[in-house]
């Protein structure tokens, strides 16, 4: 449910053109002339709304806990037991739950349980003894015996949390490399960051993958208006400014209203089909990608503001899509430990395609229409060609992504080879489903 969870995060920062759109659709875009006082008052309110947010969500949050002083909460205890001539250093120690010790117990035989399943050196068999000769749990018999609950033992916490620091010193990681700790998503436990994830070639392609189909994104929300103004100014005996301006706000409405719609649902939608259908997760971002493709080819061939409206929803729901999923292919597929920095390193270049691509359409605007009068842009046709390079930039987006998906079939298939030859070697094979 990870995308799930991602989406709900991070779908609401594209929902925020859609409520200022109309807010200045309402309260300042009023007249039927342009206003530069008008259009002041708003960026004014837009400074004076987002300091009020961030004051009312910092009371609300917090400051949170201090790095250099912990303080241990009820029903915690240090692992060491803490002298009169050491209290000062009682704070230092890492903390472990003593209050239920019988739990803590169960968890710890379970999970070297689960541990012992995994380990190369023991048989299927081996374990199933164990488990019926009086061991429920499959302890190896060097591993601290922990007296259970019932039996008429008592253990101060004291003793209870050394026993837990030395279970914890005695288990070594025996997982094979590229398996997730039930055993069964081998490709998605690589803790990778900083040199090793930028030279990673997986991480790449999905960096660009995003640098190409977001920065389109980015491009048409910089742009919309302008193309509004074309079809409008062009299409109109009389035109009004207020109207037009109205026209704007609702296409950039609409364009934020799909982007949230695509942050929230794709990571619910990629959650089921790999549920449901087993369908990887590269082939989900393979999906996405032509949905870029299909948008820019409907905004391209957009002569009229109806069909212009229809390709400004698709491109929203695009981009929604293609910003709400790669965040959680990059937690999944290069681990969590350094999910801040991957995923600042894979969209720090997303402007510079957009503002690329933006800076070609201003470029062939001015070149088409000189005077810079939109109502001699008939149809649209001074700005067609920069859709058409938009849509190249697509395409390449979607032609990484094949790639991507292809590499990534290439390592569930080595990772399955790998899996099935340790299986047969040391325990009874068991039927799997592969997972992304």
């Amino acid at each position: 449910n990870r995308g799930g969870a991602v989406s709900l995060c991070i779908a609401f920062f594209g929902l925020s053109p859609f409520v200022l759109s109309h807010i200045n659709t309402v309260f300042f875009a009023t007249g039927d002339t342009p206003d530069t006082f008008g259009y002041l008052r708003f960026l004014s309110f837009l400074g004076l709304a987002t300091s009020m947010v961030a004051a009312l969500s910092l009371s609300v949050v917090g400051p949170g806990p201090s790095r250099y002083r912990r303080e241990v909460p009820p029903g915690f205890m240090v692992d060491e037991p803490v002298s009169s001539s050491s209290s000062s250093d009682s704070s230092s120690g890492l903390l472990s739950y003593a209050s239920h010790g019988d739990e803590e117990r169960d968890l710890i035989a379970r999970s070297q349980h689960h541990a012992d399943l995994r380990s190369p050196g023991l048989s299927y068999s081996a374990v199933v003894k164990g488990g019926l000769a009086g061991n429920p749990y499959g302890q190896p018999p060097d591993a601290p015996q922990l007296p259970a609950s019932g039996e008429g033992s008592s253990v101060s916490s004291s003793t209870a949390a050394q026993h837990l620091q030395q279970t914890r010193q005695q288990q070594q990681p025996r997982v094979p490399p590229l398996t997730s700790a039930d055993g069964l998503d081998y490709d998605t436990a690589r803790n990778l960051g900083g040199l090793s994830y930028v030279q990673d070639p997986e991480a790449q392609l999905l960096a660009l993958v995003l640098f190409l189909c977001a920065g389109i994104g980015v491009f048409y929300n910089n742009n919309v208006g302008t193309v509004v103004n074309a079809l409008y100014y062009s299409s109109t005996e009389h035109p009004n400014h207020s109207a037009a301006q109205r026209l704007i706000n609702h296409h950039v409405a609409i364009v934020s209203l799909g982007s949230f719609i695509g942050r929230l649902t794709i990571g619910f939608v990629a959650d089921a089909c790999k549920r449901v259908w087993r369908l990887p997760r590269s082939g989900i971002l393979v999906l996405v990608t032509l949905c870029v493709v299909i948008s820019q080819v409907v905004v391209g061939a957009a002569d009229t503001l109806p069909t212009l409206l229809v390709g400004s929803a698709m491109t929203g729901l695009s981009y929604g899509f293609v910003f709400g999923f790669v965040p959680t292919l990059v937690s999944i597929w290069f681990g969590t430990l350094y999910f801040g920095s991957n995923w600042g390193l894979a969209s720090v270049f997303i402007g510079f395609c957009g503002q690329g691509l933006g800076a070609f359409f201003g470029h062939i605007y001015d070149r088409n229409l000189p005077d810079q009068d939109p109502a001699k842009c008939t149809r649209g046709a001074c700005y067609h060609d920069a859709f058409r390079l938009s849509l190249v930039v697509a395409l390449l987006g979607f032609c990484a992504a094949v790639v991507l998906a292809r590499r990534r079939a290439a390592r569930r298939r080595q990772n399955r080879r790998r899996w099935e030859a340790e299986e047969v070697e040391h325990v009874e094979y068991v039927p799997f489903i592969l997972a992304e």
